[in-house]
């Protein structure tokens, strides 16, 4: 496993390398951000872990059957005020917010939940 970016011409030379070794047996597989954000979201105890996740998951609950509200989002952001919090936390915490959201159909809220983050940052 390997992180990072691909620039310049390593996106080719990923490509070239997964031809290669397609046959046999072995190879290479590159999520961009899209797709590492959408497993994040399918699986938020890994991204999450060590935090309080009853909050995070009272709030995708009421996203999902719909009952979310901008007072909601706002109260669960308070949580990101904390100087002692893990910055990284709470910006993946919004992030997984505001991709639910808007996989909801609610890209109003995925930018109120968005805006919470960088505000209280």
């Amino acid at each position: 496993m390997l992180t990072g970016r691909l620039t310049g011409g390593a996106g080719l030379a990923a490509q070239n390398y997964c031809d290669q070794t397609r046959d046999a047996g072995s190879g290479l597989e590159i999520w961009d951000r899209e797709s590492l954000l959408e497993r994040i979201v399918r699986a938020l105890d890994i991204g999450v872990a060590g935090r309080a996740e009853g909050p995070l998951f009272t709030l995708m609950g009421a996203i999902d059957d719909g009952s979310i509200t901008e007072l909601q989002i706002e109260r669960f952001s308070r949580r990101w005020l904390s100087i002692d919090i893990d910055g990284w936390a709470c910006a993946l915490e919004a992030a997984i917010v505001a991709e639910r959201l808007a996989n909801t159909d609610r890209p109003d809220l995925a930018s109120y939940a968005s805006l919470g983050i960088v505000s209280e940052r």
